[in-house]
């Protein structure tokens, strides 16, 4: 920590990439080594530092009191973009003055209390079991039959990002992981999918242990009360037994219409296996359905 009339020198380098951590280690992935920032400077305040780093593209800087009195100051330095891909890593020369403002690998032998206050909450453990069968569902609880119980597949993971996890759950046979972007890049789902359609072609993700960490990953029975929003999103079942999916539902815009006109509804079905069938409405103003 340092008051506002301290002085500064420093040598810096500025990378940008993504970080995984391991134990109490973090490791740096560089996303482009040719595109190094360089940050030079000389006798400046706290307040002028936070300035130059401020002004570097992709990172944020702001100055804190630390103790709420003015008597120190801390400096909060943030990537623009939020998620854990869009990381960055400051580096010095080798020069005892730049150690104040690095990245530490290993913060807690560090020279300064420069630490990661965001990196921890977006990696993961879990130790899992995914099995293959069929799911039925009645009142809004989801019942799973095995296809085979004796061929269950363990996913065990310790520390891993996100993108990490998916890339893991892709590589089972069977299933098919996709990492989606939410608000911009701020936060991420990942998208689990069996490889073969149909409700028969099911996959169930269970806990292993039991442990709470793993049910941010598991296939609920009740998804309505899990802690998670972890849920289904193409699954019913009609009293045959057959598979029906109900979506996705689009209303054009507001149009004209008169009595002998002809009306065109162009769709394309995508899938292999399943059969397709499109129902269609037209609405009046006052929301009656006259045509259907």
């Amino acid at each position: 920590m340092q008051t506002l009339t301290d002085t500064f020198s420093a040598n810096l380098t500025i990378d940008f990439g993504s970080w995984t951590k391991s134990g109490g280690t973090y490791t740096f992935s560089d996303n482009d080594p040719g595109s190094s920032i360089s940050l030079d400077f000389t006798d400046k305040t706290v307040n002028e530092v936070v300035g130059l780093i401020d002004d570097i593209t992709g990172l944020s800087a702001q100055l804190v009191d630390t103790n709420g009195d003015g008597s120190s100051y801390g400096v909060e330095i943030s990537s623009a973009n939020t998620g854990f891909e869009n990381g960055f890593r400051i580096s010095g020369s080798g020069a005892a003055d730049d150690e104040r403002w690095t990245t530490p690998s290993v913060p807690a032998s560090h020279s300064y209390s420069n630490s990661f206050t965001q990196l921890a909450s977006e990696l993961y453990s879990a130790n899992l079991t995914i099995d293959f069968g069929s799911w039925t569902e009645s009142g809004g609880t989801y019942t799973f039959s095995d296809s085979d119980p004796g061929s269950s597949i363990s996913l065990d993971f310790t520390e891993k990002t996100v993108s990490e996890v998916a890339v893991l759950l892709d590589n089972i046979s069977g299933i098919g992981a996709e990492l989606q972007e939410i608000g911009g890049g701020s936060s991420h789902n990942i998208r689990i999918t069996g490889d073969s359609m149909g409700l028969q072609n099911g996959f169930r993700i269970s806990s292993a242990t039991g442990a709470a960490t793993d049910d941010r990953w598991t296939t609920p029975s009740v998804p309505a009360s899990h802690g998670y929003s972890t849920n289904f999103v193409e699954l019913a079942t009609d009293d045959y037994g057959g598979a029906i999916l109900h979506g996705p539902a689009m209303v054009s815009d507001v149009f004209e219409a008169t009595e002998g006109d002809f009306l065109k509804l162009n769709y394309r079905a995508n899938g292999f296996g399943d059969w397709y069938h499109v129902a269609s409405y037209l609405v009046d103003s006052a929301g009656n359905i006259t045509w259907h």
